[in-house]
Formats: structure tokens, C-alpha cells, sequence
């Protein structure tokens, strides 16, 4: 089980972090880790990534379309960060 308690990763975690969800995103389990931020108590604090996985679970980025440009502008930063070498839309 992941919790996501504070939301808080250090930064040099980041990386690692960032290569974990790449790597459950390419083995489809976005919608998973979308329902574990939505469930968490972070979500909040969690907001561009979980927009970005909200649009990469919806294969559109114009979801992002509908949020605060100061949440769409990282969330569209981790979409490629998360989709590079994927390519899901």
C-alpha cells in the first residue's frame, strides 16, 4: 500500500519518484495511482500530478484545459516528464 500522507518527497527523491510512476503508467495502472491521490489527504498538495495523471488516464490533454493555469502549467511539465518515451496521445 502507498500512502501519501504530507505529500512531501525530497527533492532528491524526485527522480526515483518520478521513474516509479513512469513505470506503472507504461504497465497501465495510472487509473490506480490517480485513485490513491484522490484518496489521499495530500491531494490537495498533489494537485499537478494529479491532473496530469487525470489526463493521461482520459488520453487528453485538453482536460488540462479546465484547471488553474498555476496547476496546468507543472501539470503539462510532468505529462511529458511521465509520458516521454510513451507517448500516450
Amino acid at each position: 500500500m502507498i500512502s501519501l500522507s504530507n505529500g512531501n518527497i525530497p527533492e532528491e527523491s524526485w527522480p526515483g519518484f518520478i521513474e516509479l510512476f513512469r513505470l506503472a503508467i507504461q504497465r497501465d495502472k495510472a487509473p490506480e495511482l490517480l485513485d490513491i491521490i484522490d484518496n489521499s489527504q495530500a491531494a490537495e498538495h498533489w494537485r499537478p500530478l494529479r491532473e496530469a495523471l487525470a489526463s493521461i488516464v482520459a488520453d487528453s490533454r485538453d482536460l488540462l484545459n479546465g484547471v488553474a493555469p498555476e496547476v496546468r502549467a507543472p501539470a503539462l511539465v510532468l505529462v511529458e516528464q511521465l509520458t516521454s518515451d510513451i507517448r500516450v496521445w
